[in-house]
């Protein structure tokens, strides 16, 4: 049997709770892995985030059509996001009550695709990836 719980904790010096959810994952944690789908079912693309902090920063490498972009990002109400969606180009990743994200790429104010992402999953053979 397997049982999913929830707690709230308080970080000394911090007035917003930290979520944890199942196996005691922080809400930032969750997002750490290798993500993959395709922008409107077209253009696949992985997010692979690497490093998350307490306080929501996020590192890792996204990747486009096979090419790979560093990325810094912020993760603040279950969205992973960076750049600038109003005077430029960003992205928001919002984690989903079913475990995937839903990402959104927005160009100088206008919404310009969407995608569904799963996290990938090491399978029992070290050179193969499930989702």
């Amino acid at each position: 049997m397997l049982a999913i719980v929830r707690y709230f904790v308080i970080i000394v010096g911090s007035t917003v709770p930290v979520s944890l959810g199942a196996w005691g994952q922080t809400t930032q944690s969750v997002f750490i892995g290798q993500w993959r789908g395709s922008w409107d079912g077209v253009s696949a693309s992985t997010l692979d985030v690497t490093n998350v902090t307490e306080t929501g920063a996020a590192y890792g490498v996204y990747t486009f059509r096979g090419r790979p972009f560093k990325f810094f990002a912020e993760i603040a109400n279950h969205t992973l996001s960076w750049g600038d969606p109003v005077d430029g180009i960003g992205f928001e990743f919002t984690l989903q009550q079913n475990g995937r994200l839903r990402g959104e790429r927005f160009d100088h104010g206008s919404h310009a695709g969407d995608i569904i992402m799963s996290k990938a999953k090491k399978s029992d053979q070290w050179s193969q990836w499930e989702i």
